[in-house]
């Protein structure tokens, strides 16, 4: 797995966390690549979570720069991109893994089902960073006894890879 932090320590912590209560999969390694790197967070990390692979980067490279630095050292035959705001359902790892391998041989790729954390109600209010708008342009903001909403639904491609 492959998870990338540029200045998130507590969203990454989470994301950390999600993957170390992992149930029904086999061992696995947990690639942190930590974008401009600060030595206390490192430090932080390296404490933190014995079992994960720290990559510092010195320059903030961005994802794809991240993602290239995490595969350079991760020795997985399948690897899976974590976003460091993202908490892993505890059989995200099983149950990812066996649609793949379900999937057959032509099959390169799975995506997770993503959930917004929380509940949402339309929304009356909020600034752009309180808001989530949906595809077809509604706006939702959380509440208590709102819907659940979705992010994603896996990926489907068209025949030419689109």
């Amino acid at each position: 797995m492959v998870v990338i932090d540029w200045k998130r320590r507590e969203l990454t912590r989470r994301c950390l966390e999600s993957l170390q209560r992992q149930e029904g999969a086999e061992s696995f390694e947990v690639v942190l690549v930590v974008n401009e790197a600060d030595p206390d967070d490192v430090v932080y990390f390296r404490d933190g979570f014995p079992d994960v692979v720290v990559v510092p980067e010195a320059e903030n490279t961005g994802f794809a720069g991240g993602v290239t630095a995490g595969l350079r050292v991760a020795r997985g035959e399948v690897v899976v991109l974590v976003n460091n705001d993202a908490v892993a359902d505890v059989r995200f790892v099983a149950e990812g893994l066996a649609a793949l391998e379900s999937s057959g041989p032509r099959t390169a790729a799975v995506a997770a089902r993503v959930r917004l954390e929380g509940r949402w109600v339309p929304a009356t209010t909020g600034t752009r960073d309180e808001v989530a708008v949906s595809r077809d342009g509604r706006r939702w903001q959380r509440g208590a006894a709102g819907a659940e909403l979705m992010n994603g639904d896996g990926i489907a491609l068209d025949p030419n890879g689109n």
